[in-house]
């Protein structure tokens, strides 16, 4: 029975190009049906799940909750991060690359980081893969990455919810 799960789920990340669905970004950085060292390693509840729902796309960035709009849901290329003004796609990587609105948290993660790791010369895909990745389980650059994706998180969550209660 395992062996059938694995061999359908891996069919069913290899077979998927729909560009919106919710296996998009999953299929960049989880190539093997194993449980990340991050599962084990990561005892603060909170935390993980953060981590988890980023990796999952089950989080309030704009191209997940585009999805589920009514009566008709946002076309992808309308899915804008309204927490920075570039005019880009909310989705997973800008989240954790690009949005200005993560300035600091970002600068503060990725000095961090270079002190463990050499990421200088990684593009931006193979940046986003080693962050989504964890290092492919480095204890230590899964402690950073786990923290800066909390901070964001608890830092979208506050901001959407101030803007929430504060609407007309």
């Amino acid at each position: 029975m395992y062996i059938r799960y694995e061999s359908d789920w891996a069919h069913l990340l290899c077979t998927e190009t729909n560009s919106t669905n919710k296996l998009r970004t999953y299929k960049l950085f989880k190539t093997t049906f194993t449980m990340e060292n991050y599962v084990l390693h990561i005892t603060n509840t909170k935390i993980h799940q953060n981590f988890t729902a980023l990796r999952i796309s089950n989080h309030l960035l704009n191209i997940e909750t585009g999805r589920y709009k009514r009566p008709k849901k946002t076309p992808v290329s309308e899915r804008l991060c309204t927490m920075c003004s570039m005019g880009a796609v909310e989705d997973e990587q800008h989240f954790i690359l690009d949005c200005a609105y993560y300035k600091t948290e970002r600068s503060l993660f990725l000095n961090n980081l270079q002190s463990l790791l050499t990421i200088d010369n990684l593009s931006p895909s193979e940046l986003f893969h080693l962050i989504m990745s964890c290092s492919n389980g480095d204890v230590e650059a899964t402690d950073l990455v786990v923290v800066f994706v909390n901070a964001c998180m608890k830092k979208k969550m506050a901001t959407t919810t101030r803007s929430l209660t504060h609407e007309p």
